[in-house]
């Protein structure tokens, strides 16, 4: 695989309108979409689904580390400037 990069486009829509860029966090990625009713049995069942193994069984530690490899990229959106950061592949993930 290469290096991919990001030009935001695919997620703009989940900027909250009008939020600074501070607090422009998509609301799924924050720790109280983690603790809305049910949220945390549809995790539970998605593994139990898919047999995963090896992955966090709590919902909010998924979306804090999900938040914090977007965050970069959501903060660059909300600020209106280019981001220029690259992943490469497979990262931290097997």
């Amino acid at each position: 695989m290469g290096r991919e990069r990001c030009n935001g486009k695919e997620i703009q829509p989940l900027i909250v309108p009008g939020a600074s860029p501070t607090a422009s966090a998509p609301v799924c990625l924050t720790t109280a979409f983690a603790h809305q009713p049910g949220k945390e049995m549809q995790w539970k069942g998605f593994i139990r689904k898919n047999r995963m193994q090896n992955v966090p069984h709590q919902l909010e530690e998924i979306i804090r580390g999900i938040a914090v490899f977007l965050r970069p990229a959501v903060n660059a959106l909300a600020q209106g400037v280019p981001f220029q950061a690259t992943w490469q592949a497979p990262g931290p993930w097997q």
